[in-house]
């Protein structure tokens, strides 16, 4: 059960992650193809130009293509630090829901195992537990200050 309901909890959590990382991937390549046709250009440019307007465009061409490097890397550095945020963010989540899920099993199967031993002490005209070796309840060992490691 609850597993199911882990199943229910997670989507929600990791729907939009695969978003951050395709909008880097995306930025990083337009960048690049800013910076092979900013290349292209000033190359092209200077080819055909007379020399003494070569230098003009060859560093506009240039200009061209380090700022679209320049952008994608803006987009796409913040866009990688927020998906690594948030998938460790979401990888937190689930190991904490697991281990209270784990608790929880625990301490209904403790309250169970409990019930049904003082039932069945109940009905014995004996002890249900050697002498000197009483069973131990969450609320017994809680109060004492015992930890109840699970797993």
């Amino acid at each position: 059960a609850a597993e199911g309901e882990a199943a229910v909890a997670l989507p929600p959590l990791t729907r939009r992650l695969p978003h951050l990382s395709m909008l880097a991937n995306v930025a990083t390549l337009l960048g690049l193809l800013g910076t092979i046709f900013g290349l292209t250009t000033a190359f092209a440019a200077v080819g055909a130009a007379d020399p003494s307007q070569r230098s003009a465009f060859l560093a506009a061409g240039i200009s061209q293509a380090l700022n679209t490097t320049a952008f994608g890397l803006i987009v796409a550095v913040p866009t990688l630090l927020l998906h690594a945020f948030y998938v460790a963010k979401v990888e937190r989540i689930v190991e904490q829901a697991d281990e209270m899920s784990h608790r929880l099993i625990q301490v209904l199967a403790n309250s169970a195992g409990g019930e049904s031993a003082g039932q069945a002490a109940s009905h014995t005209s004996g002890p249900a537990h050697a002498p000197g070796h009483e069973p131990q309840t969450a609320a017994r060992a809680k109060s004492e200050g015992a930890r109840v490691v699970l797993r």
